[in-house]
């Protein structure tokens, strides 16, 4: 797909943002080879198993497309709280830990000063 790209992209650019305007995506794109991945436990359980869905390379592209859109869309119009740290760009779980940190030191803070004050 990579030597046809200058070829097919101006394709399936009009074909994805008709998608996208519709709404719609079709069924008979919607491929996916499944594979069950082995977790733990006994082999003969089926439990023991997680499905893994390898998507085509069109369904690849289709899906970053729409996945910038929705990012962009979110963070242009502050649908996120700012403390949302998980699953952001430039936001990791050490981002949380320092706001709660801060956060609890904050609290603490102001609850010693009420206690001496009223002492």
């Amino acid at each position: 797909m990579k030597w046809s790209i200058e070829i097919i992209s101006p394709i399936l650019t009009k074909i994805f943002n008709r998608f996208a305007d519709l709404g719609v995506y079709p069924d008979s794109l919607k491929v996916a080879k499944v594979t069950a991945l082995y977790k733990k436990g006994d082999v003969t359980n089926a439990d023991n198993y997680r499905p893994i869905s390898v998507l085509t390379q069109i369904n690849k592209i289709f899906e970053k497309i729409i996945h910038k859109r929705l990012v962009a869309f979110i963070d242009n119009h502050n649908i996120l709280p700012y403390n949302q740290f998980g699953f952001r760009k430039k936001h990791s779980a050490s981002h949380g830990i320092t706001h709660l940190n801060e956060q609890v030191v904050k609290n603490l803070e102001a609850k010693y000063q009420r206690f001496y004050l009223l002492t």
